[in-house]
C-alpha cells in the first residue's frame, strides 16, 4: 500500500495503483475500507470515466449497503459505447444488477441498466 500511495499523479502508473490500491480495499468486509475504496475511485473518476473503475465502484458501494451509488456507477458505465467496455467488466456488471433484488423505486432503473448492458 505505502509505495503505491507514493506514486505521483503526473505519474503514468498512477491510475493503475489506484485502482490496485481500491480493489484490495473492496475486498474487505469493513465498510471504512470500502468507503476509502469509493474515495479513491471518485478521485480517479473525476478526471475521466474507466469503466474498470466504475464497475469497482459500484461493487464497493453494494458492498458498503449503498445500492443508489452502485446504480449510479452502473448507470455511468452503461452509457459508455459497448465496444470500449470489457466484456468481463460488462459480465460483472450484469452479474451485480442482477443478484441483488431492489425496491420498486429502484427496480426501473436497474432494468433499464441491464437494458443497456445487454444490447
Amino acid at each position: 500500500e505505502a509505495p503505491l500511495a507514493m506514486i505521483d499523479p503526473s505519474s503514468p502508473l498512477y491510475w493503475e495503483s489506484s485502482l490496485l490500491r481500491a480493489q484490495w480495499r473492496v475486498q474487505s468486509a469493513s465498510e471504512e475500507l470500502l468507503r476509502q475504496a469509493m474515495s479513491l475511485l471518485d478521485a480517479m473518476l473525476s478526471h475521466r470515466s474507466a469503466p474498470a473503475a466504475l464497475a469497482l465502484y459500484a461493487i464497493a458501494a453494494d458492498r458498503a449497503g449503498l445500492p443508489t451509488g452502485a446504480l449510479a456507477a452502473l448507470a455511468d458505465l452503461s452509457r459508455i459505447p459497448q465496444q470500449q467496455r470489457p466484456p468481463a467488466v460488462d459480465a460483472a456488471a450484469r452479474a451485480l444488477l442482477r443478484s441483488r433484488s431492489y425496491p420498486p423505486r429502484l427496480a426501473i432503473w436497474a432494468t433499464e441498466i441491464d437494458r443497456r448492458l445487454t444490447r
